[in-house]
C-alpha cells in the first residue's frame, strides 16, 4: 500500500510566496496531490481574505 502525504496550510500559502525557492518547493509538494483537509482549505481562505482586507501586498 502506498502512503499519501498531507499538506498543511503553510504549504498552500507558500505556493503564492514571493520567494521563488519557497514557491517552487511548495508547488512540488502540491503536484504530488497530497491529502488536504477541509481545515487547511478554510485556513488558506481565511489567510487570503485577511491579506486582502489589511492592505498588505499579496504574497
Amino acid at each position: 500500500m502506498t502512503a499519501r502525504s498531507f499538506a498543511d496550510t503553510n504549504i498552500a500559502i507558500y505556493t503564492l510566496d514571493a520567494n521563488p525557492a519557497r514557491r517552487r518547493a511548495a508547488l512540488s509538494v502540491m503536484k504530488a496531490r497530497p491529502v488536504i483537509s477541509v481545515q487547511v482549505v478554510n485556513e488558506f481562505l481565511k489567510f487570503q481574505k485577511s491579506e486582502g482586507k489589511s492592505g498588505h501586498a499579496q504574497l
